[in-house]
């Protein structure tokens, strides 16, 4: 069965369906050209690590003060200082069997910072930040190795710091120096560097726990990092897919193919109504000299004094109206016939158009 539509309307719909069907298309075909899976590191082993230091500090004898230590969130006399006792823990636990080696050490330095204005801080807020000057590293604890098989590491050690050691090497460069910096610090790093290894990859991680201990005037207290806990894994390479991706190659496919047999029966299925000869012609004259036409209604009526002179041609219309610098007007009347005027101040000009004049 063959549709009839409107040629404009045919048109309009060939080429909209025409559009999107080349839109779907090349949505198809970018999307096909897409992976559809990526190879994405996964975790296949986790872990979790914690590093701890606890201290004590650990008085002189002396006069004044009974007490023989003291715990930590205070401050401390360093004038009495024994030492820091320290106690470091670490523990890694993996989720299953894992070879895992590494080492750890304990390194003392000693920091001479001078203060400057940050950038961007206030007049009403002054902030300052340290600037290195100096700094002296002193091993405390030798690098110690470890090693685990079945996904498991525990460490304990005890470890002293004698602070007037690095109290006197500071009071020293202050000194020789005459207090070229603003500000000395001893910080104790505690460092574990770990590899861990498995079937599905390996990984390598560290921990570090920190105590900062300002060196200023005769007394002191403890700050830092005391905890270092985190989670870890060890990735591999595993196929994932893309979001998406396929459910989009499967839409825009069932789209262009949808769309195209649409154009297809739209083009087989319809044809465009015949145009009235006679109304193409009239069309085609409006078009070509429609800047010269006017359209009137009971043009004759209006003239009735006048004599009417029926032309052959349009052409001919066209020449009186050019010779009168007249226009020409169109009438269309309810019996389907067109006509076409030119007034004079004496004559009517006329050439019309019907069935049995074409």
């Amino acid at each position: 069965m063959i549709f009839i539509l409107d040629e404009k309307v045919r048109r309009v719909i060939i080429i909209i369906v025409s559009l999107l069907t080349v839109i779907a298309g090349g949505m198809a075909v970018w999307k096909m050209k897409q992976p559809a899976e990526i190879n994405k590191d996964v975790p296949a082993y986790k872990y979790s690590q914690n590093a701890q230091v606890d201290y004590r500090v650990f008085f002189l004898p002396n006069d004044n003060f009974p007490d023989k230590s003291a715990g930590p969130g205070r401050g401390y006399l360093t004038p009495i200082t024994d030492y820091i006792y320290t106690k470091f823990s670490y523990q890694l636990k993996g989720d299953g069997a894992s070879n895992i080696n590494g080492q750890y050490k304990v390194d003392a330095v000693v920091i001479g910072y001078i203060l400057k204005e940050a950038e961007g801080a206030t007049a009403g807020t002054p902030q300052r930040e340290k600037v290195k000057v100096w700094e002296k590293t002193t091993p405390v604890l030798a690098p110690t190795s470890f090693s685990s098989t079945n996904g498991r590491v525990e460490i304990k050690k005890e470890i002293p710091i004698y602070l007037q050691t690095y109290v006197d090497f500071a009071t020293k460069v202050l000194e020789e120096y005459k207090n070229a910096v603003d500000l000395v610090e001893v910080t104790v790093n505690y460092n574990v560097a770990v590899n861990i290894a498995t079937a599905g990859g390996k990984n390598t991680d560290k921990a570090n726990p920190v105590l900062v201990i300002p060196i200023k005037g005769n007394s002191y207290t403890i700050n830092g990092t005391l905890t270092d806990k985190k989670d870890g894994a060890v990735n591999a390479k595993q196929s994932v897919a893309v979001p998406g991706v396929k459910t989009a190659r499967k839409a825009f496919s069932i789209a262009a193919g949808g769309l195209a047999l649409i154009l297809l029966l739209v083009i087989l299925g319809t044809r465009p109504r015949d145009e009235d000869v006679l109304e193409r012609t009239v069309r085609l004259l409006l078009k070509k000299y429609g800047d010269r036409v006017v359209i009137g209604q009971d043009v004759l009526a209006a003239v009735d004094d006048l004599n009417v002179m029926v032309l052959d041609s349009f052409d001919d219309l066209v020449k009186v109206a050019d010779e009168a610098g007249r226009a020409i007007i169109y009438e269309k009347n309810l019996e389907g016939v067109y006509s076409f005027f030119v007034i004079s101040d004496t004559l009517a000009y006329t050439y019309k158009l019907e069935k049995s004049g074409l």
